[in-house]
C-alpha cells in the first residue's frame, strides 16, 4: 500500500495510479460471470446480474471447512504435508490455528537496513525460492521521492532469519507494482520493470533480459510463474495477457470478454488449484479473470472491493490455494475462491495486524502453509504471518 506521505503529497508522475472507489460493503456476494458489468463498474452484492449461490460472511455454506480433520484444500488431494521446521519462522508459526496471524519477533539484520521511506510504494507480491527458503522483492522508491532513484532488492534467508539489501542495475521512475515472479524449480527471480517490454531476469547474481512482450509496454506492470504452462504471465493494459515459455512468448485472447483496467493490474498464482487470477487496474478495479492450464479466461464475479494495486492486496493461502484481499487501511479480508466463484468476508481472523499506512508485500510460504506479509512505514519495519486454512 502507499505510504502516508505519498497519499498527502502526491508521488510524481512516475507513480500516479488514480484511485479507484471501493466497492459495496456486504457480506454476502451472488457469484457468476459479472457479464452484466462494464469495465469500471464497481460491485455490491448481486451486481454481477447472474443469478448464482451466495456464501455468507462467516464462510458458511452447509458445510464446515474449518473443521478438525477436515479438508479445506479446495482441491481432490489428501491431507497437508508441511516441512516447517529448523527456523525462527518455523517456530513462530507452530501450532498457529487456522484464520490466525503471528508476528515475527524483532530482528536486528532488518532493523540495520538503511531503506528509503518510499521503497515499497505501489507494490504487491515478493518471490519466494523454495529451494534456498529465500525471499526476494525487487522495488523502486520513485523519481518521487529519491534521487537517484534506485532500484533495490529486499531479502530475506530463513534458515539464518537474515535480512539484507542488494543493488540492482536499474534507477529511474517506478515501483515494483506487481512486477516480481519466481521460477521455483530454478530461483530465476524476473522482475518487469515500469513502463519496458523487456523482462529482466536474475540468476547466479547476474541480470540479463527475456524477449520483449507481444504488446505495447504497460505503464504498471504484473508478472507471476504459472506451473501448469511452465512460464511466466504478463498481464498489461486492458485485457493484454501473455506467456512465456522460455523462448518466445504467446498472446492470451479474451475472446470478446469485457477487459480489466490500465494500470495497477495484479497476477497471482495457485498452485493447489492449476490456475492464475488477473484482473483489476483503472477503470476495471472490480474485473477479474482466471487463467487455466490450457491458456483459456473465463471471467470470475465482480470483486466486492477494487482489486487494484495501491488500493488492496491480492495473495494466496498455499493450502487451499484460495485468493485472499485485503485492505490494509481498513483491516477488511476476503477470500476469493476460484473454484466456485464466490467471495466471502473473513470476519473471524484472530490477532489482525493494523498494517495501516504500511507498504505491505506478501508471498505465500508453502511449506508452512502460511503467508508472510512484510510492512514498511519509515523506520517501522513488520513482519506478519498468517494461517488461513488448518493443517
Amino acid at each position: 500500500m502507499v505510504g502516508l506521505v505519498c497519499l498527502l503529497v502526491g508521488c510524481g508522475a512516475d507513480s500516479e495510479p488514480g484511485m479507484e472507489t471501493s466497492a459495496g460493503s456486504s457480506s454476502t456476494v451472488s457469484t457468476g460471470n459479472g457479464s452484466g458489468n462494464t469495465p469500471g463498474d464497481t460491485a455490491d452484492s448481486g451486481s454481477s446480474g447472474v443469478s448464482g449461490t451466495t456464501a455468507a460472511a462467516d464462510g458458511s455454506t452447509g458445510e464446515d471447512d474449518r473443521g478438525e480433520g477436515s479438508d479445506d484444500s479446495g482441491t481432490s488431494g489428501g491431507p497437508i504435508e508441511l516441512d516447517c521446521e529448523g527456523s525462527v519462522l518455523a517456530d513462530v508459526v507452530a501450532g498457529l490455528p487456522a484464520r490466525s496471524w503471528a508476528t515475527m519477533p524483532d530482528n536486528p539484520s532488518l532493523d540495520a537496513l538503511e531503506m528509503g521511506y518510499s521503497l515499497l510504494y505501489w507494490n504487491d507480491s515478493a518471490t519466494w525460492d523454495p529451494g534456498a527458503r529465500r525471499l526476494q522483492w525487487v522495488g523502486g522508491p520513485g523519481t518521487c521521492c529519491a534521487n537517484p532513484a534506485k532500484y533495490e532488492m529486499l531479502a530475506y534467508e530463513e534458515l539464518t532469519d537474515t535480512w539484507t539489501i542488494e543493488q540492482t542495475p536499474f534507477i529511474g521512475a517506478g515501483h515494483a507494482y506487481d512486477g516480481n515472479a519466481m521460477n521455483p524449480q530454478t530461483g530465476e527471480h524476473f522482475f518487469a520493470l515500469f513502463n519496458d517490454p523487456a523482462v529482466h531476469r536474475h540468476v547466479d547474481d547476474v541480470w540479463d533480459t527475456v524477449p520483449e512482450i507481444p504488446f505495447a509496454a504497460p505503464t504498471t506492470t504484473a508478472l507471476t510463474w504459472f506451473d501448469a504452462l511452465d512460464g511466466l504471465v504478463f498481464v498489461g493494459a486492458v485485457g493484454d495477457v501473455a506467456w512465456f515459455d522460455g523462448a518466445s512468448w504467446t498472446q492470451l485472447s479474451l475472446e470478446g470478454g469485457a477487459p480489466w483496467g490500465t494500470y495497477n493490474t495484479f497476477a497471482e498464482h495457485s498452485a493447489p488449484h492449476d490456475l492464475v487470477w488477473v484482473g483489476g487496474g483503472n477503470g476495471g478495479a472490480n474485473i477479474n479473470y482466471v487463467i487455466d492450464a490450457a491458456g483459456q479466461l473465463t471471467r470470475g464475479a465482480d470483486a466486492p472491493l477494487s482489486l487494484s494495486n495501491g488500493q488492496t492486496l491480492k495473495s494466496v493461502d498455499p493450502i487451499s490455494g484460495r485468493f485472499l484481499v485485503g485492505n490494509p487501511e481498513t483491516s477488511t479480508w476476503w477470500e476469493y475462491d476460484p473454484a466456485g466463484d464466490t467471495w466471502t468476508m473473513l470476519d473471524d481472523m484472530i490477532d489482525t495486524p493494523n498494517m495501516a499506512n504500511h507498504s505491505v508485500f506478501h508471498v505465500p510460504l508453502p511449506h508452512c502453509g502460511v503467508t508472510l506479509f512484510f510492512g514498511h512505514y519509515w523506520e517501522q519495519r513488520q513482519v506478519w504471518l498468517y494461517r488461513h486454512s488448518p493443517v
